[in-house]
């Protein structure tokens, strides 16, 4: 079941590189991260679960 984790900032070190992603969404399906990236580029699909985590930093490796 994939779950949308909304209303939050990404900050990330993908492929190497530092990057802030500002009004971000990440995809879960279990526990694995299926797409991270900014709220105007989220995939289209159904989200069964969907949480706000109302402002808050993530950090992703």
């Amino acid at each position: 079941m994939k779950t949308l984790w909304q209303h939050c900032h990404v900050a990330t070190m993908a492929q190497g590189v530092y990057s802030i992603i500002e009004d971000a969404v990440i995809v879960t399906s279990g526990a694995h991260i299926e797409w991270v990236g900014p709220r105007s580029e989220l995939p289209a699909g159904e989200y069964p679960v969907v949480n706000d985590l109302k402002g808050a930093w993530v950090t992703r490796a």
